[in-house]
């Protein structure tokens, strides 16, 4: 199914593009320019490269976190092919935004994110409370190396949202985006929060 939008007008005249909607991969992009209401005359943009598209790593990204009262809680977000897309956290309670990329979008100065690039080898620390002491789980991501990402691996983030001095009104459930077009590209995780331990 080809769908077609009205992209911009270039030296004067509306351009239409037209493009295939059958998968998320551009396969020809046609332009088509108007001469007054003649659209008689296409040219061919040119057979556009397969684009990649983000994805979420959910078995890298946990689903719940816990954390103490009065800690730091660190939400992880593991991103496969991110591009020039932008990772956004919000806070699902109330949509609001947290962090766009780098750049903090609340007043809350106890909230900020952070980036890493995710090499064969790392390993992922999740904070992890157990028997009334906190202890750590580490994911290593090598075996995941081999057999998900292949020999042309794309770029893959550890995007992290960091909260600080963490209060009971700070869990629930937060979303990591990628700012794909549609379908959005999203995964939530719940952020559950324990009495000090004493």
């Amino acid at each position: 199914m080809f769908a077609a939008r009205h992209v911009a007008h270039q030296d004067g005249q509306p351009t239409i593009v037209l493009e295939n909607r059958a998968s998320s991969v551009d396969m020809n992009r046609i332009n088509a320019v108007a001469d007054e209401d003649d659209f008689s005359h296409f040219r061919l943009e040119g057979p556009s490269r397969a684009e990649v598209v983000p994805s979420i790593n959910r078995t890298l990204t946990p689903a719940n976190i816990t954390a103490q009262l009065g800690s730091t809680a660190y939400l992880h977000c593991v991103v496969h092919n991110r591009a020039q897309k932008t990772v956004t956290w919000l806070r699902r309670s109330d949509y609001h935004i947290l962090t766009v990329g780098l750049l903090t979008y609340t007043s809350d100065e106890r909230f900020s994110s952070s980036a890493r690039e995710l090499q064969s080898g790392d390993a992922l620390t999740f904070p992890l409370m157990s028997k009334g002491s906190p202890i750590a789980a580490t994911t290593d991501i090598s075996e995941w190396d081999r057999t998900e990402r292949g020999p042309d691996r794309e770029r893959t983030e550890d995007w992290m949202l960091q909260i600080r001095g963490v209060a009971k009104a700070d869990g629930g459930d937060y979303e990591c985006q990628i700012n794909t077009r549609h379908p959005l590209v999203s995964t939530h995780i719940n952020l559950i929060v324990l009495g000090e331990f004493g």
